[in-house]
């Protein structure tokens, strides 16, 4: 009987990045490459990991008996996905992410898809989330769902946030998260490279479609940073949402008093 890896990574050699990324984690994976794959190859469990030729070239998966696995499906490209969107959404393919990814956002990426004892440090990630189409509003709002660390709490704090604007952020609910908490986040994506830091209140909870934080004493340079954020095209993208859009990487530094 095969063996079922926790993750699988099918390339020809070219996803260095991700490759190391996984590494580093001490994620449980195996990588295929090029003749390696064959004809037949036993279906990871959790994360599946291709370049984009080997996307259009997916290899018949096999399961073990009595389940059929699902997992998520991440096609990491060195081209211009956006003209085979469709067909890449048709394919399964979850998330395309830009090959010229900086590698502090790809090992946030994957730790935002890994389950609990996934990561090296054990970090945990919070259950996927359907993308909800956005509330009409006076500022225009790009989909974000990103990785959020607490630190300084007992555990690291892990969820998923989306609809980034220039007023605040959407972020999956969470216990250690309630309406009036004011925290930092550290936000990932913009030409710059460094982070941009804001600071942000939850101010309402949304039953299922978590808490909406709302950005305070911006100033303008990080206003500024923002508006440059929400007009860049991100290098990640989420494609079986129902209007696909770009996602970013953050981080949720600390609660502030």
């Amino acid at each position: 009987m095969r063996i079922v890896p926790s993750i699988l990574l099918l390339d020809d050699g070219e996803l260095e990045l991700p490759r190391a990324v996984l590494g580093e984690l001490g994620a449980d994976f195996a990588h295929l490459k090029g003749g390696e794959i064959g004809g037949a190859v036993a279906s990871p469990r959790h994360l599946l990991v291709t370049s984009l030729r080997r996307a259009r070239e997916i290899p018949a998966f096999e399961h073990p008996p009595g389940e059929i696995l699902d997992p998520t499906w991440v096609c990491v490209a060195d081209e211009d996905f956006r003209p085979l969107r469709e067909q890449l959404r048709d394919l399964g393919i979850h998330y395309m992410v830009d090959a010229e990814l900086d590698p502090e956002s790809m090992r946030l990426f994957f730790l935002q898809l890994l389950g609990p004892g996934e990561g090296a440090d054990g970090e945990e990630s919070a259950a996927s989330a359907q993308e909800s189409v956005d509330e009409r509003r006076t500022y225009p709002r790009r989909a974000y769902r990103q990785k959020l660390w607490a630190v300084g709490a007992e555990d690291v704090s892990v969820v998923l946030g989306h609809d980034l604007s220039l007023t605040g952020i959407r972020v999956e609910g969470d216990p250690r998260l309630a309406v009036g908490d004011r925290v930092e986040l550290a936000l990932y994506g913009d030409a710059q490279g460094e982070p941009l830091t804001v600071e942000a209140m939850a101010v309402r909870e949304e039953t299922s479609r978590g808490l909406a934080l709302r950005f305070v004493n911006l100033t303008p340079p990080q206003t500024e940073r923002l508006q440059a954020m929400l007009e860049t095209l991100p290098p990640l993208e989420s494609l079986q949402d129902d209007n696909p859009a770009g996602l970013v990487v953050s981080k949720l530094l600390r609660r502030s008093d």
